[in-house]
């Protein structure tokens, strides 16, 4: 490897590469950062890191467009994302989001579980990926992450996108979208009021 590194110029292709790079990344720079901040601000969580995790993002210019891998290995997440017309950030403030909701939500599996026989009610949705179909603690997050993305929803399709949400199969997320204003109006962050929540009757 050392050798084909060397013969190849490898280095001298990274160079020549770098300023095409820099302009991809230069785009993402600024929405990207006012995403995270925006859910930072609503979730209420410290910016400078969650619980000693990491969330990182990688661009990668060689591989097919318009794709978004998510991996989470341990404590922490890694996106990757391709080429596209326009930068992803939906797709990366979902993954966001999916980062700062599943801890809390392993954390107080042992509650949310106790409603999991509503699973039963998704076992027909077409729309719905069968992970979900198996997975209670999944779904509920997922749900969950829908309604906090209905309520940063800049437009007014609010109920649009909760309406959707159930429709493909997400069915806790009216629920949570209904207790979101709740949170809303009180002080502590999400992964605090997240136990209180999850004690309420669904």
């Amino acid at each position: 490897m050392a050798r084909f590194y060397s013969d190849a110029g490898i280095e001298e292709l990274w160079k020549k590469s770098q300023p095409e790079i820099d302009k991809v990344i230069e785009r993402y720079h600024e929405p990207v950062s006012q995403a995270i901040l925006g859910v930072n601000g609503y979730l209420r969580n410290v910016t400078s890191g969650y619980l000693g995790r990491r969330f990182q993002i990688y661009i990668d210019l060689l591989g097919a467009p318009n794709q978004i891998q998510v991996r989470g290995y341990a404590d922490d997440y890694f996106i990757v994302v391709t080429s596209s017309p326009e930068p992803q950030v939906d797709d990366i403030r979902n993954a966001y989001l999916g980062y700062l909701l599943e801890a809390p939500a392993i954390k107080y599996s042992d509650l949310i579980m106790k409603n999991r026989g509503l699973i039963d009610y998704v076992q027909n949705a077409p729309a719905l990926p069968e992970v979900y179909k198996s997975d209670f603690l999944l779904l509920t997050t997922r749900s969950l992450i829908k309604a906090v993305e209905s309520r940063l929803s800049k437009g007014g399709n609010r109920q649009e996108i909760v309406d959707q949400a159930f429709r493909e199969g997400y069915i806790l997320t009216p629920y949570f979208a209904e207790q979101l204003p709740v949170y809303e109006k009180q002080q502590e962050a999400m992964r605090i009021t997240f136990r209180a929540d999850q004690n309420r009757s669904i």
